[in-house]
């Protein structure tokens, strides 16, 4: 229950950055820290505390955001449940290609979902202006690969969840 509440408070904190800071910072330094952390949480084997983590933070950018209504709650609710089942269903390690792997689809997903809702509220008059990202697609990518590797080794190395050992093989000749 204490992770699940931690989630919960980190998700706010995630959100009230994309909304308070990220947007006056200039686009080399528009980290958006929610779609990696939770890819963090999905890695770790943690489903239930990556939608808590998400999902608060997803409120905070439909409640306060000045840029053009995008349904960020029923969007990160929606990529989560898909990344979870790849996470889940699909990868067969959590390696850190897997987690690369998500994070790359999971921006994917974002960002088109995005534009395609954003869009969508455009042209049926609900919203002032159509979707546009908060930063161009590459950087943010590039950060959340960086953000989501950094985040992977100090995983790896706090919590031994992902050690592997290493042994060699036995050679031919003594078996």
């Amino acid at each position: 229950m204490r992770q699940t509440i931690l989630a919960i408070i980190l998700g706010i904190l995630a959100g009230l950055w994309e909304i308070t800071v990220q947007p006056f910072l200039p686009a080399r330094l528009a980290i958006c820290p929610i779609l990696p952390i939770t890819i963090l949480y999905l890695v770790s084997q943690n489903a239930k505390n990556a939608y808590a983590f998400a999902l608060s933070g997803a409120v905070f950018l439909d409640l306060f955001s000045a840029r053009p209504f995008d349904a960020a709650l029923l969007r990160y609710a929606v990529i989560i449940a898909l990344l979870n089942f790849i996470a889940s269903r699909l990868l067969t390690n959590r390696s850190l290609y897997a987690a690369l792997g998500l994070t790359i689809a999971g921006r994917i997903l974002e960002q088109a979902s995005g534009w395609i809702i954003g869009t969508l509220f455009y042209w049926f008059g609900k919203s002032s202006a159509p979707w546009a990202a908060s930063a161009p697609f590459g950087w943010l990518l590039l950060c959340d690969v960086v953000f989501v590797s950094i985040g992977f080794v100090l995983l790896a190395r706090a919590s031994r969840q992902f050690h592997q050992s290493i042994s060699p093989a036995p050679h031919s000749w003594e078996t």
